[in-house]
């Protein structure tokens, strides 16, 4: 991956991490709808790759180097971005399914429950903004790889 999407994810993370956390946004509200979303974009990711497969876009991007990572080539460079996204999908489904096993968000004034809550659907949040932000740079960036090439 470049490292200036690198920073950006890590900014994204911290940031709409905190926000959720002290506006105390719960995940479990929206889990349903992220696991629809995130499920759609890894069936879009795999079918991207294996519409790639059959190409001869796949051959050139295979050839040329890529420009900013001058050690890997642009098929290895697509393939980076490929894996983290779908290692963080499914990271974002597994906690999504993970908070709607937590019982209800207050239970009898247990601060310490409240708090492991609130981080968690926070760091959930979290997860969930990366993985918005992966579905917009690999769409990016595939649909820059077919025009360009």
């Amino acid at each position: 991956m470049y490292k200036k999407d690198k920073w950006i994810i890590i900014l994204i993370f911290i940031l709409v991490s905190l926000i959720s956390y002290f506006i105390t946004f719960d995940l479990k509200q929206i889990s349903g709808e992220a696991i629809t979303i995130i499920s759609i974009a890894l069936a879009v990711y795999t079918a991207s790759f294996s519409g790639l497969i059959s190409s001869p876009l796949l051959r050139l991007m295979r050839r040329k180097q890529d420009v900013i990572l001058m050690n890997k080539t642009q098929l290895g460079v697509l393939e980076s971005y490929l894996r983290f996204s779908i290692n963080i999908g499914l990271i974002c489904i597994i906690m999504c399914c993970l908070i709607k096993l937590f019982p209800n968000y207050n239970i009898d004034g247990n601060t310490s429950y409240i708090y492991s809550y609130r981080v968690f659907s926070a760091i959930g949040i979290g997860v969930l903004s990366i993985n918005i932000y992966c579905i917009w740079l690999l769409s990016r960036f595939m649909i820059n790889r077919q025009l360009r090439n």
